[in-house]
């Protein structure tokens, strides 16, 4: 045995100690048995695949014998089926305990036994499985049981069992339970009716109602809930406009989240007040504006109130910041303009932070925000390239910043209508892809990445390699342009010709053809 097959046995056993210990105390103060202790334990301590699949097999067999016994007790049959989910979760066929799920959300003595009955059973039945049948009658029971635990039992299943028999049964108890005092069974009944919508569109008419009703809420996580479902709701029906009478809803909903008042603690994120609410009403907000529906002016004061106050925060605030900016992008260019100019401010420099971030993470940020900016719209240090050629040269070797940088600078030299706009463009960029290039030379990918992309537009654009002076970029890029000297006139007449088909490209192009595709 060589000392590297010491080294790994030792750690083996390391690791397998330490998970033996963390397995003892965190698994015996949960309350389960010591046999399901023992079970855990011995998977932890397989070696090989073949190993796991034979204890497990041995298990599926002692279980298989042990719950088919009339006199088990509800306690036990809980553990048997902690068991099962635990080795359904390990990839293994346990189909023979769904009937023992089924009795167990039936007969359970408690109401965590029937929980975990209806875990195993929503995981155990797929579509239309002949067996969910029988769990109508148990819904049916728990839907209208005093015990709220047992109606979010039963609710939390109908979002996860599906079965052509089972809506008609359920539905009027869904409905029932949107006027129970506690709120944690309306706002898992809300999501309910959400999911019986989902798979009978039909539905609508009759549960819009209730949806419009969750809103209204007095209870701030029903309101989210309801949130949630509009967002659905907007962005899948044809006609959004028929909601229009939601728009002052959902901006209230949205100022009533901004100032957070009277909010629980488990609602503030970060010092934000429900961010994931924001991002939601905002989402509306936009889908309304995106189909014409509602005043784009007033929307617009809402969102920039939301963005002032989302700017000095973190986190989940970035979130929002990003949201607010793809509200405005549905306005009206000419609309927004005038609206931004009256104001004398422009609420998208807020993704100047971003862009000057050393953070990559928040630099990505400010990049996907100035994507979805309408060109028109950009301030003049973004369009001269200047901001973009600074992320450019100094994003190293991050190859999803880089990558993001050239789709946004290829929108720009788009934009550009003026010939001597675009050399201009060209000039600055290729200085900047020289940097950007000394910046990565150990990076192979990035650089030749950076050479393509460049070369790539003066071929695209041949006036460009009339008037520019390429410098050598990199032995990479220095190959590619002999060959392109040497096949200029087939670039051109490649190029300049419509009929031309993409696919022809490469092979007019000669040797490089190959690389510059």
């Amino acid at each position: 045995m060589t000392f590297k097959d010491i080294h790994t046995h030792t750690q083996n056993y390391h690791s397998r100690h330490a998970m033996s210990k963390l397995l003892h105390s965190e698994l015996l103060a949960s309350g389960h048995s010591s046999g399901f202790y023992s079970f855990v334990k011995s998977l932890a301590d397989c070696t090989s695949k073949a190993e796991e699949h034979g204890r497990v097999d041995a298990e599926l067999k002692r279980l298989s014998d042990r719950m088919g016994h009339p006199d088990i007790s509800s306690a036990r049959m809980k553990d048997y089926m902690i068991r099962l989910i635990h080795v359904f979760m390990l990839g293994y066929d346990v189909s023979f305990g769904t009937i023992y799920a089924i009795m167990a959300t039936q007969s359970g003595e408690t109401a965590l036994d029937r929980r975990v009955g209806y875990i195993a059973a929503t995981l155990f039945l797929q579509k239309n499985h002949d067996l969910t049948i029988m769990l109508v009658n148990t819904l049916q029971r728990d839907l209208a049981s005093q015990n709220h635990l047992d109606r979010c039992a039963a609710l939390t299943s109908i979002c996860y069992l599906d079965h052509a028999e089972m809506q008609d049964a359920v539905l009027e108890k869904v409905l029932q339970c949107m006027e129970y005092p506690k709120q944690i069974v309306r706002k898992k009944a809300a999501i309910a009716l959400l999911c019986l919508y989902q798979r009978t569109p039909d539905l609508l008419p009759q549960l819009e109602p209730y949806f419009r009703q969750a809103l209204l809420d007095k209870d701030h996580s029903v309101v989210f809930a309801a949130l949630s479902i509009w967002k659905y709701i907007v962005s899948i029906v044809p006609d959004p406009g028929k909601y229009e009478d939601l728009v002052p809803v959902i901006t209230h909903i949205l100022n009533d989240t901004m100032e957070g008042r009277n909010y629980q603690r488990s609602f503030i994120y970060h010092g934000v007040p429900a961010p994931w609410a924001q991002v939601a009403c905002l989402q509306i907000l936009g889908t309304f504006l995106k189909h014409g529906v509602g005043s784009q002016q007033d929307i617009y004061k809402v969102v920039v109130v939301c963005l002032t106050q989302a700017e000095h925060q973190v986190d989940a605030a970035y979130a929002i910041i990003l949201e607010c900016i793809h509200v405005f992008n549905t306005i009206d260019a000419l609309l927004l303009e005038n609206l931004m100019e009256a104001e004398e401010l422009s609420p998208f420099r807020v993704l100047d932070r971003f862009l000057d971030s050393g953070n990559h993470t928040l630099r990505y940020l400010g990049l996907s925000g100035l994507e979805r900016i309408d060109l028109n719209l950009w301030s003049d240090d973004w369009l001269d390239g200047r901001q973009l050629s600074k992320i450019l040269e100094t994003s190293q070797t991050d190859m999803t910043i880089i990558y993001k940088t050239l789709a946004i600078l290829d929108k720009l030299l788009v934009f550009k209508k003026n010939t001597h706009a675009r050399l201009q463009y060209m000039q600055a960029m290729g200085a900047s892809i020289q940097k950007a290039v000394a910046n990565t030379q150990a990076e192979k990918a990035v650089h030749e990445r950076l050479s393509r992309w460049y070369l790539d537009r003066v071929i695209r654009y041949p006036f460009f390699y009339e008037n520019l002076h390429t410098r050598r970029l990199s032995p990479f890029a220095h190959a590619i342009l002999n060959s392109f000297r040497k096949h200029f006139w087939k670039y051109r007449l490649s190029l300049a010709s419509t009929d031309c088909h993409p696919c022809l490209g490469p092979f007019m192009q000669g040797p490089a053809g190959r690389v510059l595709r």
